[in-house]
C-alpha cells in the first residue's frame, strides 16, 4: 500500500511539472480557401523544386525539453531509491542483503532505460539535423 502511494505521489508531481510547460502556438487567422490553396500550392512547389529545407527545430524543441524534465525528475527518483537501497543494504543480515541486491540489479536496468532512452533520443536528433 505505500508503494502504491508513493508511486501515486510520483505520477501526480509529474503530471504537475509537465502541465506547467508552456507551448508556442502560431496560427493565422486566414482560413479562407483562396489562402489555404496557395499555402498548399507553395507547399508542393518547395517539394518539387527541392529548396525546402526541414526545420528540425520545430520539432525536437518541445520534445527535447519535455524530455529534459523527464530525465531530470527520472535521475531524481533513481539517486534516492540508489541511497535508500544503499543504506538498507548496509545495515541488513546477509539474507537481506541477497534479496537486496536483485533489487539493486533491477535499479541499474532502471539507470540503463531512463539514461539510454535519452542518448537514443539525442542521437536520432543529431542524424535528423545532418540531413
Amino acid at each position: 500500500m505505500k508503494s502504491a502511494k508513493k508511486i501515486g505521489i510520483i505520477v501526480l508531481i509529474s503530471i504537475i511539472l509537465v502541465s506547467f510547460m508552456t507551448l508556442s502556438v502560431n496560427a493565422t487567422a486566414d482560413l479562407s480557401l483562396d489562402s489555404l490553396q496557395k499555402k498548399a500550392q507553395g507547399f508542393v512547389s518547395k517539394g518539387q523544386s527541392g529548396t525546402g529545407d526541414v526545420d528540425t527545430s520545430v520539432i525536437t524543441g518541445g520534445v527535447t525539453s519535455i524530455a529534459s524534465v523527464l530525465v531530470t525528475i527520472g535521475t531524481f527518483i533513481l539517486v534516492i531509491i540508489t541511497i535508500i537501497l544503499g543504506i538498507q543494504y548496509m545495515t541488513s543480515p546477509p539474507q537481506k542483503q541477497a534479496a537486496l541486491r536483485s533489487q539493486m540489479i533491477g535499479l541499474l536496468w532502471a539507470y540503463l532505460v531512463v539514461f539510454g532512452a535519452y542518448g537514443i533520443w539525442n542521437i536520432a536528433v543529431q542524424i535528423v539535423k545532418n540531413f
